[in-house]
């Protein structure tokens, strides 16, 4: 979807839009478990992906390295909803930040009704994702980053709603 209001893709800006090829569409995940114990990127991960989802997942990563518990990047209508995130370590290049769910470059996507249990970065929306909307998640943090977080530019058009969070941040 086209989700930037009207005069920023004015046709006399020369707008471009693109998709890759090979794209995955309609792959789900639902009703498992997955602990990390080695250094990962991430434990799940979607990219340039359509109409995909994850459901009903517990994850944990202990204190091992890593980015992110979901990534969805290059992609469009992906879902996260109904799972639980223990704590795990790692993210920010394999520091100490970690990222329970990450949207890069998505749009339309659902981020609803999950539990995030001292996962310092819970939600992360990152770098042009429009059109998406995070509702009715609960975090469970008391110290350090927290909070939903609108990160890098382009960011836009997204519905924040009946959220549970230490605090609500973007730059």
């Amino acid at each position: 979807g086209l989700y930037r209001p009207t005069g920023t893709w004015a046709p006399a800006l020369s707008p471009k839009a693109g998709w890759q090829s090979g794209v995955i569409s309609g792959v789900g995940l639902e009703n498992f478990r997955i602990t990390r114990s080695n250094t990962t990127q991430f434990m799940i991960g979607f990219n340039a992906s359509a109409n995909c989802w994850v459901s009903g997942l517990g994850l944990a990563g202990g204190t091992s390295g890593g980015d992110n518990g979901v990534q969805f990047v290059d992609s469009r209508n992906g879902t996260a909803r109904n799972s639980w995130w223990d704590p795990f370590r790692g993210g920010g290049v394999y520091t100490t930040t970690s990222y329970g769910i990450s949207l890069l470059q998505c749009s339309g996507c659902l981020i609803e009704n999950n539990i995030f249990n001292a996962v310092e970065s819970p939600i992360m929306l990152n770098s042009g994702t429009t059109g998406s909307v995070v509702a009715y998640n609960f975090e469970n943090y008391s110290s350090g980053e927290g909070g939903l977080q609108a990160h890098e530019e382009g960011t836009a058009i997204n519905l924040y709603e009946g959220n549970r969070a230490m605090k609500f941040w973007a730059d």
